[in-house]
């Protein structure tokens, strides 16, 4: 622990009393947890102060999604549930998409919307098609057919 102090530092008080190297080590840091924690800091109260109850309920209900999440005993990530308005806009948007409406005709939210809870690649998720091969092999078989007759 020697090798921890400093040249040059005092390494005994007035009194003769050897200093502890850890000093050195902690010198103004934080040493215990209520010094560490957030919920401590000033700039969390002023934030805190700052919201309304209503921000402070969503910011609560945020928290508890994630960490309701999160498994900490094997480290796996549980899948994070769509809120329900969102749900129900994807649901509106994905039956318009599936009934024949283009994705040119969808407007910047609902893109925005798909892209967030679906992915970058929604296009190729929402858009399955069969593989094209099949469907010009049954034309050909179709048409062959009544050539033959």
């Amino acid at each position: 622990m020697q090798a921890v102090i400093p040249q040059g530092c005092q390494t005994h008080l007035a009194d003769g009393t050897p200093i502890d190297p850890r000093v050195f080590l902690l010198g103004g840091r934080p040493t215990c947890e209520a010094d560490l924690s957030l919920w401590n800091d000033e700039r969390w109260k002023k934030a805190k102060d700052s919201m309304s109850k209503d921000q402070l309920a969503q910011y609560k209900n945020i928290g508890d999604q994630m960490h309701g999440s999160i498994d900490y005993t094997t480290g796996v990530s549980n899948a994070i549930p769509i809120p329900e308005p969102a749900q129900e806009s994807i649901s509106y948007i994905l039956t318009g998409l599936r009934s024949g409406l283009d994705a040119e005709d969808l407007d910047a939210d609902e893109i925005t919307t798909l892209e967030t809870f679906i992915g970058d690649d929604w296009r190729s998720k929402v858009f399955v098609s069969s593989t094209g091969d099949e469907a010009d092999k049954n034309e050909e078989k179709t048409d062959t057919t009544s050539d033959n007759q």
